[in-house]
């Protein structure tokens, strides 16, 4: 997945607080920690680590598909896994999420 750049720190540092570094965060603390979430089929749960894993392949593929920085990407989904993964992922490639 190539990571987009933000703007600089305004804490004189290196640390870019973006989508993909607060996701990482999260996997690199709590990588086992439980997500739940309810699908239509029933409870749905995975861990951090699985999510950042979805959310790299949905940048990949975004990017597969000729996803640009600052593409507007429109989205229509209740709040599931799925729009959770897509929260991180488009933003983390650079294009607007809709």
């Amino acid at each position: 997945m190539k990571i987009v750049q933000g703007f600089p720190s305004t804490m004189q540092d290196d640390y870019q607080l973006n989508m993909i570094n607060i996701i990482k965060h999260g996997v690199s603390n709590w990588a086992r920690q439980e997500i739940v979430t309810r699908k239509p089929e029933g409870i749905f749960r995975y861990t951090y680590r699985d999510a950042y894993e979805r959310i790299k392949r949905l940048a990949s593929a975004l990017d597969g598909l000729g996803v640009k920085i600052g593409d507007r990407i429109g989205v229509l989904e209740w709040n599931t896994s799925r729009y959770y993964e897509m929260d991180f992922g488009i933003p983390g490639t650079g294009a607007v999420l809709l």
